[in-house]
């Protein structure tokens, strides 16, 4: 979806100027462009790292990049441990060590909205 709201923001309709394949994997859309299958992929940047020793990666031209997104969430079941589960969401929320949040792009959480939350 973040991928087809990306192109709709620069005029380019996924239903109207491409064709897509869906590769399931990451490492199939490089290789799909890398061997000629595809004139295109996104992938996340990491998945480069994962076959810069397989294929030569000057053959592989990043046109553009999209704002970071969230990724690895940490979620829990009713099942699980609530009170382990709980004690990790409150070290989240209290984390503040301004360098390694600066870094990581991270200005906020959206969990201190919902705070008082059991779920």
């Amino acid at each position: 979806m973040s991928q087809k709201i990306f192109l709709a923001q620069r005029g380019i309709s996924v239903e109207r100027d491409l064709t897509i394949i869906d590769a399931k994997r990451q490492e199939k859309v490089i290789l799909g462009v890398y061997d000629g299958l595809a004139d295109a992929g996104f992938v996340r940047e990491a998945a480069l790292q994962v076959l810069k020793d397989e294929i030569d990666m000057k053959n592989i031209h990043i046109l553009a990049t999209t704002s970071p997104l969230p990724n690895w969430p940490i979620a829990w079941t009713k099942k699980g441990n609530q009170t382990l589960a709980l004690e990790v969401r409150q070290l989240l929320l209290d984390f503040d060590d301004k360098n390694i949040l600066r870094s990581s792009h991270i200005a906020g959480s959206r969990l201190r909205t919902s705070r008082n939350s059991k779920n």
